[in-house]
């Protein structure tokens, strides 16, 4: 992977909202209202997607990523507009990848996952609604997995 982040933009169809999203970081992006401000709003947003690369064993690589490069310019659905989130696929995200690129975007998604019900749990925990199950699974009605076990098996497997 080059050292720029590449960025696709996507535009609601009434120009309401627009979404800078990370193409190589699945789940890094965000929505505003202009174009810069999408973009300003997702460099912003930087720190807050490292617990997710590092968990996924990719934190030297997030962390060596260059500046926001602007790659492709789609217009969206009215999910875009109206939500401010990414609902289309750009043509770069139409393109082939590897099977270690694949199981790399695999591993961000996981690690989202894994990310995010930790933070769920913690706040649950917080307010003392977490139920017995949740406490030992990580889950309650759905199972995500908590650890980054499958995430380290997949790796050692390249």
């Amino acid at each position: 992977m080059t050292n720029i982040v590449r960025v696709m933009i996507e535009r609601g169809p009434k120009g309401k909202k627009v979404v800078a999203a990370a193409l190589d970081w699945p789940g890094w992006s965000r929505g505003a209202r202009t174009e810069d401000a999408a973009l300003e709003l997702l460099e912003s947003y930087r720190g807050r997607y490292q617990p997710d690369a590092k968990l996924a064993g990719l934190e030297l690589e997030f962390d060596s990523a260059g500046e926001l490069d602007v790659v492709e310019r789609i217009e969206g659905s009215g999910s875009t507009d109206f939500w401010g989130i990414s609902f289309s696929s750009g043509t770069t995200e139409q393109e082939s990848m590897s099977e270690p690129e694949c199981e790399r975007k695999i591993d961000l998604l996981q690690a989202s996952w894994i990310f995010s019900t930790r933070c769920r749990i913690a706040c649950r925990r917080s307010f003392g609604k977490v139920h017995e199950e949740e406490a030992v699974t990580g889950t309650r009605s759905f199972r995500t997995p908590t650890e980054p076990s499958a995430i380290s098996r997949r790796r050692s497997a390249w």
